[in-house]
């Protein structure tokens, strides 16, 4: 009975030392290099332009920049097409958004996220 007592009394100390630990400042993971942006970036391109959320005519589309933005808490690789064979020349640029890891965020005309 009293390692039973025992045990339990020491639940609550060892989670007690998991919460001390979760905290939002610990250092952040290193973010996928601008190669492996600019892989992911094309990737995402290809796939709305096959599932026809973009115009075939992006299939032509030149990369013209890869930033890393870093806003605060918010790390994100923005990566610019330009398509200049898009009749709206305020719909040339594209902008695909990834996350520290090159996971998609977001994609628009505007380039802000």
């Amino acid at each position: 009975m009293t390692k039973t007592k025992a045990f339990l009394l020491s639940l609550p100390l060892a989670f007690s030392a998991l919460q001390a630990h979760a905290h939002p400042n610990h250092d952040r993971l290193q973010s996928i290099p601008e190669e492996t942006a600019q892989d992911r970036g094309d990737f995402v391109m290809k796939k709305m332009v096959g599932a026809k959320r973009l115009d075939a005519s992006w299939t032509h589309a030149e990369r013209v920049e890869t930033l890393y933005m870093d806003k605060g808490e918010e790390h994100l690789w923005r990566v610019s097409y330009k398509n200049s064979s898009a009749a709206d020349a305020v719909k040339q640029t594209f902008f695909i958004f990834l996350d520290d890891n090159g996971n998609y965020v977001t994609s628009n005309y505007t380039g802000q996220p």
